[in-house]
């Protein structure tokens, strides 16, 4: 998918200005549905270690705690922020907040909250977030291509 930008420069007047801020609306919709995208492919494979280590979670749900599973999946799962060293991006974030919208639901006793709180000093919090935006700027930065309104002008005419 490939995102157009216009580099308008300031308004000369009310009307260029409300066509700009037009132009801008658009563009913000455009990026915000590419976000869309690589978050949905993102929950398609959420807790792809589950599938693919099915025998290991079920041996560590009956009991076997030393079996590495847990290791394993926090480790490898990009959304437990908490947990890994990954360079995270902003789609992370929002697929983890979605994890633990769910799981908070389903199991009363966690609080997405409360660990977050437990975990995340704020320096670490700052930081991982900081990773996180510029991860996801450069992420997006790759569809779009800007293009600059009097280049268009002048080959218009």
């Amino acid at each position: 998918m490939v995102i157009y930008l216009l580099k308008t420069g300031r308004p000369k007047d009310l009307k260029e200005l409300y066509v700009y801020t037009k132009i801008h609306r658009g563009e913000v919709r455009d990026i915000v549905q590419l976000f869309c995208l690589y978050l949905l492919d993102s929950a398609s494979k959420h807790d792809s270690t589950k599938f693919e280590n099915m025998n290991v979670l079920f041996d560590f749900m009956n009991g076997n705690k030393d079996n590495g599973w847990n290791e394993l999946h926090m480790q490898t799962e990009r959304h437990h922020l908490f947990n890994n060293n990954l360079s995270v991006s902003c789609i992370d974030v929002i697929e983890m907040v979605c994890d633990w919208l769910s799981a908070g639901n389903r199991y009363e006793s966690i609080s997405f909250r409360d660990y977050a709180l437990e975990h995340f000093s704020e320096d670490s919090m700052k930081s991982r977030l900081l990773t996180a935006f510029f991860n996801t700027d450069a992420i997006l930065k790759r569809h779009i291509n800007v293009i600059d309104i009097e280049d268009l002008k002048t080959s218009w005419m």
